[in-house]
């Protein structure tokens, strides 16, 4: 068994199955409207006030990119961990160290019975100012709606790759080497690597830690050895490596942040030779540098020590410090963040052990009314007054200065991990949940709170400002930036550092952002040198 000590280093992410955009992935993003069935919705809501308890601990619904429900849990979490909830423990320690590297308080909040309170509004550590990037918020569902913001698909996608399992040697996955064993047994692949070392193999055929060492010149292979290493930390206290560990927290991060490889690199490597990066390896090493040193990020939501929070008669979290976040945060950040400042965000929810780190790509909402359940486009006729909220299942929890109540089925759209290639694959793989909640609105129709339909729903969002690069330490503390235009091979300073910050297994930011630069150029474009 698994201690929650012995999880501190780890990093995980579900995998699910590259799949197709289909034709009608692709008319639900060009018309988002016709994603929402109604029919849908309003059996969800009658089902929910048949049996509230039910529909608040059942999954929200999830489809593919064909739009074909997704009954089957697809998930890298083994069935006891699932039964026994010890994936909430692994994803806690994910969620700490992602806060400490990035540098920011994401509160561990008490979840004991004396910190139960009646309310569900929106805590310190879930307010929308702290969150967005925009200059304003909007809080007005019926300004929103005004603007044309229902529904948006960012122009441009955060892509699909690997989060590349320690179980498969994280970076150091051989996976353009057909006789990689790629098992989901460590010691399988390590034996593999071990019997075959990155000297004696074609680079073509080498993982992209080992491409990075050739590329700097580092013949002691550090960051490969460092990729391997943590692998062999598992094995040498707990005799295997779960599945779920890898770079998933740098996988969200790096596919907002960096364009979209799309071709393959020859390059000269520092020494003598050259070595050929194909998108996958390109990612690989973007998502490494962005999960081991990573900026200082916006984040909302908060960690709950409890992993069995107490409900009421309804099945509804009694804790508040485990409701995070709000709904009405939620519904702010998504249409500021992505319908107004047309940007991407990662969510991760924490009862749903299938979605975690997951960077957005579009959305889109119908309203409906709390009371009759109809359906509409507008929010005309979708508002309830409290006077007339007859049928209000969270009546206890409603924040006194609401006026009037709104609800909203939300289709969410994500890119997806995929298996890594060597190949140019351009397209990107997506599946789209469905959150049910309600918006609780003052008497000037702004946002102040809201509840959700099912206990299963975005808790801990995080969001990777414009601006931030994530840097090595080495170049963190360099008085000038190195600077590599990528048509010659390295200089000896910028060897020195790689050197130096591959043991701690951070490649240069210097050659990661010159290497997504050149593979986002398309293949029939030619390079061009950067300057200073």
């Amino acid at each position: 068994m698994i201690r929650q000590t012995a999880l501190k280093s780890a990093i995980k992410l579900v995998v699910i199955a590259p799949l197709v955009l289909s034709a009608w992935a692709a008319a639900a993003l060009e018309q988002p409207s016709s994603a929402v069935a109604p029919l849908d919705v309003r059996e969800f809501l009658r089902e929910f006030h048949r049996n509230p308890r039910k529909i608040l601990n059942s999954r929200p619904a999830k489809r593919d990119e064909n739009g074909v429900l997704l009954h089957a849990a697809m998930s890298l979490f083994s069935e006891d961990d699932i039964r026994t909830k010890k994936y909430l423990i692994y994803r806690d320690e994910v969620r700490a160290q992602m806060c400490v590297k990035a540098g920011v308080d994401c509160g561990m909040r008490d979840a004991s019975p004396s910190a139960v309170e009646p309310l569900a509004a929106p805590g310190d550590k879930d307010t929308i100012e702290r969150f967005v990037t925009t200059m304003r918020v909007l809080r007005k569902p019926a300004e929103m709606e005004a603007m044309g913001l229902l529904h948006h698909t960012l122009q441009s996608s955060p892509w699909s790759d690997s989060f590349w399992p320690v179980q498969k040697g994280l970076t150091g996955r051989r996976f353009a080497d057909g006789g990689y064993p790629n098992s989901k047994d460590w010691s399988s692949n390590y034996s593999y690597i071990s019997s075959r070392p990155a000297w004696t193999i074609s680079p073509d055929s080498m993982s992209p830690a080992e491409k990075y060492d050739y590329l700097v010149g580092d013949r002691s292979w550090r960051m490969t050895n460092w990729a391997w290493g943590k692998g062999r930390r598992y094995i040498s206290q707990y005799g295997f490596v779960p599945g779920w560990t890898g770079l998933c927290h740098g996988w969200a991060p790096a596919a907002i942040m960096t364009p979209v490889p799309q071709r393959m690199l020859t390059l000269r490597a520092y020494g003598g030779g050259t070595v050929t990066f194909s998108p996958s390896d390109v990612k690989a090493l973007a998502s490494q540098l962005w999960g081991e040193a990573p900026p200082i990020m916006k984040f909302a939501g908060s960690r709950c020590k409890s992993f069995n929070p107490r409900e009421d008669e309804i099945g509804r979290v009694t804790n508040d410090s485990c409701y995070d976040v709000n709904p009405g945060t939620f519904h702010m950040a998504v249409v500021n963040q992505m319908g107004v400042a047309k940007r991407s965000f990662v969510i991760d929810a924490t009862f749903d052990f299938e979605v975690w780190n997951y960077p957005l790509y579009a959305y889109q909402y119908h309203y409906f009314n709390p009371q009759t359940l109809a359906v509409s486009k507008a929010m005309a006729g979708s508002a309830v007054p409290r006077d007339r909220y007859t049928i209000d299942k969270f009546k206890k929890y409603r924040d006194p200065r609401a006026r009037s109540f709104v609800g909203v089925a939300m289709d969410l759209t994500y890119a997806i991990p995929t298996q890594p290639s060597r190949k140019v694959v351009n397209r990107q793989s997506y599946h789209t949940v469905r959150y049910v909640y309600d918006l609780e609105l003052d008497a000037g129709g702004s946002i102040i709170g809201g509840e959700w339909y099912s206990n299963f729903h975005p808790d801990f969002l995080w969001n990777p400002t414009p601006e931030s690069r994530a840097l090595s330490f080495v170049e963190k503390n360099l008085e000038a930036p190195l600077v590599w235009d990528g048509t010659d091979p390295i200089s000896s300073e910028i060897h020195a550092s790689a050197l130096k910050a591959s043991g701690r297994g951070e490649p240069l930011a210097v050659i990661v952002e010159r290497l997504t630069q050149l593979a986002a150029t398309p293949e029939d474009a030619p390079i061009e040198a950067s300057h200073p």
